[in-house]
């Protein structure tokens, strides 16, 4: 009874919000391609993506005005009644300072934690992130970012009759990595100039493997955050599923307690419709203050030019 009550009361609710959804697509104001993956916010807290063909259903009774903003593109509010069929985003227009490399003499160097003991896997939940600092205290010439490896667990847990079971199910999940300056702790401005949307199912490798060499990221001696934005669960179409609560969402992303004398960092954790308050994780959950002690289990391949480099 109490799943037909459920399965009743979840078809009323998407019959009637139908009702009064209107459909939007979001595209290029350029290229009039359509943008998937568009963060959509109506008030705090309440915000949805748009699905992989860059659509979305607007309830206007959510807000009198909607927030979308993406990576590479300029923030935008608009009054909802103003909506149409078609958002039209305009992107950013960025003048990138010009790198010249005086000498070919460089390291590479593989930083940071994939290689340690993991001891506690993190289930992030959708529209939540997880940003962890990697400071390089060694890093006294111009370092770039080559690669980012984060290693994930495909395993799913469940209890049953006080006995821990483990499964290896079927699953596809879409997040999104960002890089965030340093600012006076905190995760401060988005430094790519765009998204890194990753889908990841139970065929993915272990360690995902991220090549950002292209966009020429720079490792500060302050360091640089590291952040996986989860979107949520796909169906066989690519649409994003509303998942139940407390529901866990694979991959789960590790993290170690273990130290190493060259690396300093600290992890935050935010939902993305809140803005931009970030909380330590041991904020996050007061109840598990060891949290504070842990770090997302992640490393950077860097490549640390011996020359001048500007």
């Amino acid at each position: 009874m109490i799943i037909k009550k459920n399965f009743f009361k979840l078809f009323f609710f998407l019959y009637f919000s139908s009702l009064s959804a209107q459909e939007v697509v979001i595209v290029n104001s350029t290229t009039k391609e359509e943008i998937p993956y568009v963060a959509i916010q109506y008030t705090k807290n309440i915000g949805v993506y748009t699905n992989n063909r860059g659509r979305f259903h607007l309830l206007k009774s959510k807000s009198e005005h909607i927030k979308i903003y993406h990576i590479g593109y300029n923030d935008t509010i608009i009054k909802c009644s103003l909506v149409r069929d078609t958002i039209f985003f305009k992107k950013k227009i960025e003048i990138l300072d010009e790198i010249k490399i005086f000498s070919v003499k460089s390291k590479e160097k593989l930083i940071g934690y994939y290689k340690k003991r993991v001891s506690l896997f993190w289930s992030l939940k959708e529209k939540t992130e997880l940003a962890t600092l990697i400071k390089y205290k060694k890093n006294k010439r111009r370092t770039i970012i080559k690669k980012i490896l984060i290693p994930i667990n495909k395993m799913h847990l469940r209890s049953n009759n006080g006995k821990v079971i483990e499964s290896y199910p079927n699953f596809s999940s879409l997040f999104r990595f960002n890089i965030y300056s340093n600012e006076e702790g905190k995760p401060g401005i988005r430094l790519l100039n765009k998204p890194l949307i990753i889908e990841c199912n139970q065929n993915s490798p272990n360690i995902l493997e991220i090549d950002i060499s292209k966009d020429i990221i720079n490792l500060p001696k302050e360091g640089v955050f590291v952040g996986i934005e989860m979107i949520g669960m796909l169906d066989v179409k690519g649409e994003i599923l509303l998942s139940e609560k407390n529901e866990m969402i694979l991959p789960t992303f590790k993290f170690t307690d273990k130290k190493k004398n060259n690396i300093s960092s600290t992890t935050y954790i935010k939902t993305t419709f809140n803005g931009n308050k970030w909380k330590n994780t041991k904020e996050y959950n007061g109840k598990v203050k060891h949290l504070s002690n842990y770090n997302m289990a992640l490393s950077l391949l860097i490549k640390t030019y011996k020359n001048k480099v500007r």
